[in-house]
């Protein structure tokens, strides 16, 4: 069904506490009365340090939730949030807005993008959260690796239930270290939907799903389309282990020579 087409308003909070500022995404986010587009956490040092264009108007040590909200809700959508709103696009100068990418240029895998450019030597994690205790699974994370994650969040709703996901940045030393990560952060419920392996199972942390594979045999009977991507295609007894190391050869860690 057709709905009416919204006016939208970018807004940026700033935060000194990360945990507040996860938690006043949340409750946005859990709000059905409040109309919105886009909405994410981005942890500090992330915002200050990469967002070079908007840098004028955050503070170097604050964390930021980046919000896409219909203007008619505007006032008192602002009216019940915390953070300081340092910038509307509502209300902003020809000046203040010369030049900004707009707010979604910041979000999702904007962010990882935008931190690559200053700096090669970041890459992303996809992660879930426990369910029923997403924003204690958020600041978790921030908990345990302060020194390698800087945390990224995207809230969304999905059949009416509110979501966190986590795309943090990783401070990457080595496959070894980001695999001792990925299996730390499983121990305590939070999986990775690894973006760092192109097979189905190793992506989606499971083992083969045989009706997948007997739709695949179907519809592909030659496996011409996407050879390699389904581990089940050629075995399909295989066992996921996060732990094992990844199935294809290709990926595994090589010796540096010098």
């Amino acid at each position: 069904p057709l709905v009416k087409a919204e006016n939208w308003v970018e807004v940026l909070l700033t935060f000194d506490d990360w945990h507040a500022c996860v938690a006043a995404g949340w409750d946005i986010l859990d709000d059905p009365d409040v109309i919105l587009k886009q909405l994410a956490a981005i942890q500090t040092p992330a915002p200050y340090c990469y967002f070079v264009r908007h840098r004028k108007f955050l503070q170097e040590n604050s964390s930021l939730l980046c919000v896409l909200v219909a203007d008619r809700w505007i006032e008192s959508f602002l009216a019940l949030t915390a953070g300081r709103c340092v910038y509307r696009s509502d209300t902003a100068s020809d000046d203040d807005k010369k030049r900004l990418p707009h707010l979604h240029h910041l979000c999702w895998n904007h962010t990882t993008l935008r931190a690559l450019k200053i700096d090669p030597e970041v890459t992303y994690l996809q992660l879930g959260t426990r369910d029923g205790d997403e924003v204690n699974s958020i600041t978790d994370v921030a908990k345990m690796f302060p020194d390698e994650i800087i945390n990224h969040v995207e809230f969304t709703r999905s059949q009416g239930k509110a979501r966190a996901s986590m795309l943090p940045l990783l401070r990457y030393h080595s496959k070894l270290r980001m695999d001792m990560i990925v299996a730390q952060l499983a121990d305590i419920g939070i999986l990775n939907w690894n973006p760092h392996a192109y097979t189905l199972e190793e992506g989606n942390h499971r083992n083969p799903d045989p009706s997948q594979i007997a739709l695949k045999r179907e519809n592909d009977p030659k496996g011409l389309l996407n050879p390699g991507k389904l581990i089940g295609w050629d075995n399909p007894d295989y066992i996921y282990d996060m732990k094992g190391g990844y199935h294809a050869p290709q990926m595994q860690v090589k010796p540096c020579v010098p």
